[in-house]
């Protein structure tokens, strides 16, 4: 529904970005992911805030014009843990 839907649909079209990207929920761990775009082959996606809002963000820069180490950049600061 919605948003979810909407996240879907953006996945796929910039699906070579995503696959570039890290997701932050850490589902390469717990789910054997490769990349985000791993999240939005099944319904992990939908179910994980990360990965939604990962997409939104590498969605609009990408947009935008940014390259992708500026879009993992604005993701890594957004969600990586200090340390």
């Amino acid at each position: 529904a919605g948003v979810v839907r909407e996240t879907y649909q953006m996945a796929a079209e910039v699906s070579e970005v995503i696959d570039q990207l890290f997701c932050y929920c850490f589902c390469s761990d717990h789910s054997g992911h490769k990349s985000l775009l791993t999240c939005f082959t099944n319904d992990h996606g939908a179910n994980c805030a990360i990965c939604i809002n990962e997409v939104r963000t590498a969605y609009r820069l990408s947009k935008a014009g940014l390259p992708i180490e500026e879009i993992q950049e604005a993701i890594d600061a957004q969600y990586a843990r200090p340390g």
